[in-house]
């Protein structure tokens, strides 16, 4: 195997290594807007079933009130979408 063989297997597993998946895109995505709204994830029991809602460090509920989640990333999303003015259907 030449230089210029091994250089190029070398770079085809980094470039794997460093490849972000879309999970983790979107994660990414999710983090950087809680982080700049200064939010925080809460979780209730509504009808016995564990439900989340994102809320401002002031109380106000970002994603939606009296709209609870099933995940936190749901919640998130769903904040983010009311922040861009996008309505969530329920």
């Amino acid at each position: 195997m030449t230089d210029k063989e091994e250089l190029k297997l070398a770079l085809e597993a980094l470039g794997k290594i460093y490849t972000h998946p879309p999970q983790r895109t979107e994660d990414a995505a999710r983090l950087d807007f809680v982080l700049d709204k200064a939010a925080y994830v809460t979780s209730s029991i509504v009808n016995r079933k564990q439900v989340f809602q994102l809320q401002a460090d002031d109380g106000v509920v970002l994603s939606g009130k009296d709209q609870f989640f099933s995940t936190a990333r749901e919640a998130i999303d769903a904040a983010i979408k009311a922040a861009h003015g996008i309505k969530e259907n329920t």
